[in-house]
């Protein structure tokens, strides 16, 4: 049974990510690179909770480091 556990989760670790989520790293990323919170925020939903501190957040960090 270890074996079998060992062999799946050595497989799902050296799977390649899906492409849309590759898609959406890089966009993300991009939109970091580019000071751009607002992009960035389009990956998420508003309604989400928190949505409002992580922009906050992302806003400071933004402000105060290059990325």
């Amino acid at each position: 049974m270890r074996g079998a556990l060992l062999v799946l989760f050595a497989a799902i670790a050296l799977a390649d990510p899906p492409p849309d989520v590759l898609k959406l790293l890089r966009e993300e990323s991009e939109a970091l690179v580019m000071n751009d919170t607002q992009s960035f925020m389009a990956a998420f939903d508003r309604k989400m909770p928190g949505y409002a501190a992580l922009r906050d957040q992302l806003d400071r960090l933004l402000a105060a480091h290059e990325v």
